[in-house]
């Protein structure tokens, strides 16, 4: 049985004597359907490619009931809806391909290779498929005309339509005896209904008050998904003629067609035949979609930061169509100074370009030997920030996995002395990070079991003997707590620098910034804290304050509320 919900991670249980044991966390399912066999059960999980966030594939993976073991049976494929035959020998499943057009894969062997291809209809959508026996599929099908329910002889790839084309949902069908059962919504409720392979007819089996879904057939026995208040509960009964009752066919609606002629669509809708011309997209042309703006000032990448400052001022954001583009124009008023703030990324190519800038308040002057000043301090301050870097993703299954390899370089026109009071310093740092964290719920704030691990080297690579170098490593792991959405993370950092020694300054050295936070209370300044080491541990814990979420109605809306 799959289990999902705002408490569990989607997961696979096992009911064994009433009690239940989990078998294994799923990944992204995307709403697959379930197939399983004698010993077997198969389903699709999506898996994303490594670098394009828009592009993915769709996996078959199956469950050894036997042993517990998880298999991934295809890579790089198109695959979904998967149905598993009686007696585990075939795997059927629905292909997509890039134009989508959808045909019927049959695998079968020990390697589970492509035994047969069945061709669907043009311009019908297939899903919802299952065997009947070894050699008849069912199968659903989706055009302009409405939806179908087919079956389909696998051994002389013959379609017969069931149902004809229907208005109605139908969806999820299993067989048992001379039966179709399939989920619809005939009574305006989702039930079962089933539909008699000689007549024709059609019974409602089930009279759920809210709905139901998942049908499976053991034998006699019926197993579905009745939703209620509380979510979905599992149900099982003993399948019986006499407990089903005819009901209306699947007909058109004769009303549909009378509303549709006195629909006026005089002024509102227009009818021209003029043919567009194609031309070539030019990307150089549509770097900028402005979209949206907000009154006051944050930085748009928040979400890569540890803390969420908010500023006087105002930011306008830009995303051009092919989300390849991200921009943004800010102002803020902080520590009575305005800072200008442009951004601009793009990620058309493998790797990501970021280009960003902060220009306001007074320039930073670093410590001058006894007797010096700078003549002249004016101008604004300018931090101009290039980086490059490339997300790969190695997500798969139940674990989410990153690793993002970059390059930074960093200009900032401090004052500085060096043979003479200098301006201007350019640093570059290389940095690698890794991530790894098992799937969890909605209302887990931690990932209940995870890795981050960061090194990072900084340089000034330009001749600037006064600056040194810093090596920065650091890891924090998360485990889960004896209460349920409750997380544990404990942090490691170390950093160690290697600042040049300079003479004239009575022994004092430059040291860059920490990549090391300091412990909470503390505010660090530039200059204001150095150490050539530092080690920093740290422990936190978070648990949600209350559920459900709050809110009063039209005014505001709390969805979380954690410490």
């Amino acid at each position: 049985m799959v289990k999902n919900g705002l408490d569990y991670a989607e997961q696979i249980v096992m009911f064994k004597d009433g009690k239940e044991k989990k078998i294994s966390t799923l990944g992204n399912t995307n709403g697959s359907n379930f197939s399983s066999g004698k010993s077997i059960l198969a389903w699709t999980e999506v898996i994303p490619d490594l670098r394009w966030d828009q592009k993915n594939f769709s996996v078959i993976k199956i469950l050894d009931a036997r042993t517990n073991e998880i298999r991934q049976i295809t890579k790089q494929t198109r695959y979904f809806s998967p149905a598993v035959s009686p007696d585990d020998s075939q795997i059927a499943l629905i292909e997509t391909d890039d134009i989508n057009r959808c045909s019927i894969v049959v695998l079968s062997g020990e390697k589970w290779t492509i035994e047969k291809t069945l061709p669907g209809f043009e311009n019908e959508y297939l899903n919802n498929l299952s065997y009947y026996n070894d050699s008849l599929l069912l199968v659903t099908g989706t055009d302009g005309n409405g939806r179908s329910l087919y079956m389909v002889n696998i051994n002389t790839t013959h379609w017969v339509n069931l149902t004809g084309k229907v208005y109605h949902n139908i969806s999820q069908p299993v067989g048992w005896r001379n039966y179709v059962l399939f989920k619809s919504d005939i009574s305006s409720i989702s039930n079962i209904y089933a539909l008699h392979l000689n007549t024709k007819e059609i019974y409602q089996v089930t009279q759920s008050e809210y709905g139901v879904t998942t049908p499976f057939v053991n034998g006699d026995t019926l197993f579905y998904s009745n939703y209620t208040s509380f979510g979905y509960k599992p149900v099982k009964i003993n399948l019986n003629e006499k407990m089903f009752f005819k009901t209306d066919p699947l007909i058109q609606y004769p009303w549909i067609d009378d509303l549709k002629k006195q629909e006026i669509t005089s002024g509102h809708v227009s009818k021209s035949n003029e043919l567009y011309k194609s031309q070539p997209y030019k990307k150089i042309n549509h770097l900028f979609n402005l979209h949206s703006w907000l009154p006051f000032y944050t930085n748009p990448n928040f979400y890569e930061l540890s803390t969420f400052e908010i500023y006087p001022g105002f930011i306008l954001l830009s995303q051009n169509l092919l989300n390849t583009t991200i921009s943004s124009l800010g102002l803020s008023f902080e520590k009575e100074n305005f800072y200008f703030h442009p951004r601009f990324t793009y990620s058309g190519f493998y790797p990501i370009f970021d280009l960003s800038a902060k220009i306001g308040g007074n320039k930073q002057i670093f410590p001058l030997p006894e007797g010096i000043s700078p003549k002249d301090t004016s101008g604004l301050r300018s931090v101009i920030q290039g980086r490059i870097y490339i997300p790969f993703n190695l997500t798969n299954g139940k674990y989410s996995r990153h690793i993002v390899p970059s390059l930074e370089a960093d200009y900032e026109n401090n004052l500085y002395y060096e043979n003479g009071i200098t301006e201007g310093l350019i640093t570059f740092t290389y940095k690698m990070t890794f991530s790894n964290y098992l799937k969890s719920s909605f209302k887990d704030i931690y990932p209940t079991f995870g890795q981050f691990v960061s090194a990072s080297f900084i340089h000034t690579p330009f001749g600037r003997s006064q600056f040194g170098t810093i090596f920065h490593t650091g890891a924090s792991l998360f485990f889960p707590s004896i209460f349920m959405h409750h997380g544990l993370k404990t942090s490691v950092n170390f950093q160690i620098e290697n600042p040049q020694r300079i003479d004239y300054l009575n022994a004092q050295r430059y040291y860059p910034y920490n990549f090391t936070s300091l412990p909470r209370g503390y505010k660090m300044k530039w200059f204001s804290f150095k150490a050539k080491e530092l080690i920093k541990f740290s422990f936190d814990y978070t648990n949600p304050l209350f559920y459900p979420d709050l809110s009063i109605p039209s005014i505001i809306y709390l969805k979380r509320n954690s410490e």
